[in-house]
């Protein structure tokens, strides 16, 4: 859910919030950061069985668009917390969720059923190219572009586009921003 990894020489500079710490035979380290001590760190052998075990579903840069508009073009419910559930699609939290929403011009409350083939086809591009662009920038938000929803989540924000104020509201019981002139 949150957190992330740092890689370094000296031991003595682990970040704070550090809550894991690897060592590597060329005396590098490893640490796992998580200010919100929300997220899990898991040793296994058999990936596939771990994820088989946790019930995660595809991983989302791993899908092709017509698996991806089988999996979701018949659920119910908002399309947020249907591209949020790790059951369902792999990898997608509350942020990039919001952010492929804004890029995709979809409110984050429609409800699934209600989304057009083309829009699907829409969304998975976008997916595809925001999560390929949060990978180039280190997941660091202050490196994403401006156009971006994401360097803009706060309270009376502005939209990076229109220039309207973005709204927020719980969805799925998450934190959601969005544009409502933006997203229909």
């Amino acid at each position: 859910m949150s957190g992330s990894l740092k890689y370094f020489k000296d031991g003595d500079d682990a970040p704070p919030h550090t809550r894991v710490l690897v060592q590597f035979e060329n005396d590098y380290y490893v640490s796992y950061i998580s200010v919100r001590k929300l997220g899990k760190v898991f040793v296994v052998k058999d990936v596939e069985a771990f994820i088989r075990k946790q019930q995660l579903g595809p991983d989302a840069l791993a899908i092709d668009s017509d698996t991806f508009q089988s999996i979701f073009r018949d659920r119910r419910g908002s399309i947020k917390t249907a591209l949020m559930n790790q059951e369902v699609l792999a990898g997608l939290g509350n942020i990039y969720a919001d952010e492929i929403l804004f890029q995709s011009g979809i409110r984050p409350t429609r409800d699934c059923r209600r989304v057009s083939s083309e829009e699907w086809k829409r969304i998975f591009g976008v997916m595809k190219r925001v999560l390929r662009e949060v990978i180039k920038k280190g997941a660091q938000p202050d490196r994403f572009p401006n156009s971006y929803l994401t360097p803009h989540r706060e309270s009376k924000a502005l939209c990076p586009r229109c220039r309207s104020r973005l709204k927020r509201k719980k969805v799925g019981g998450r934190t959601t921003y969005f544009c409502p002139h933006e997203q229909k």
